[in-house]
């Protein structure tokens, strides 16, 4: 491998390094206030599930993935994901 080939590989993976933890921090901070909205239902005797309100979420991030040239089904899987782990806590 040449240096120019090395420095750019090192340059750009530092960069998806900054991104992962940025990604993990915003994913942190949803699942905050996920379990503060859990908690209100809780309380106020509401279902923990609102399939309406993920419906619009995964519409949402639907349209915000194909803005984005990344994949519906991927960006869609992934965020029921998160909503499923918001529901754990």
């Amino acid at each position: 491998m040449d240096k120019r080939f090395e420095k750019q590989l090192k340059r750009w993976r530092k960069e998806i390094d900054l991104l992962d933890k940025l990604f993990l921090e915003l994913v942190s901070k949803r699942l905050v206030l996920a379990k503060k909205i859990l908690n209100l239902k809780k309380t106020a005797g509401l279902p923990i599930t609102d399939k309406k309100r993920e419906q619009e979420i995964c519409k949402n991030v639907s349209q915000e993935a194909r803005k984005n040239h990344l994949s519906q089904v991927f960006t869609v899987a992934l965020i029921k994901r998160i909503i499923q782990e918001g529901k754990k806590r």
